[in-house]
């Protein structure tokens, strides 16, 4: 399957919405809690998360890690948007709330 995000794509992130099957959600890896992995919630029991791959045979998900808990949610995306064709590069910028 292709993914559905690609190289220079970026994302709006709610982190006050509660994930919900079907949603992508940005997490901190339960390996590696600095790398960051953008995933599709396939279903909660509680306050677990089972998280998939959009591409399953490119990237892991629970079907490795199993289930991740709740916490390592820091949102459910709300928006993708396209890298722009014109303008400063964002690639390297950091935001701020």
């Amino acid at each position: 399957m292709k993914p559905t995000l690609s190289d220079g794509e970026f994302v709006l992130v709610d982190p006050h919405r509660r994930p919900r099957p079907g949603q992508l959600v940005v997490a901190r890896h339960p390996e590696n809690r600095e790398l960051l992995v953008i995933k599709r919630v396939d279903c909660h029991d509680g306050d677990r998360l089972v998280l998939t791959s959009d591409n399953p045979s490119e990237s892991t998900d629970s079907r490795i890690w199993g289930p991740v808990d709740s916490e390592l949610v820091i949102g459910v995306v709300t928006l993708v948007l396209d890298r722009p064709t014109t303008g400063p590069d964002l690639s390297g910028s950091t935001a701020t709330p």
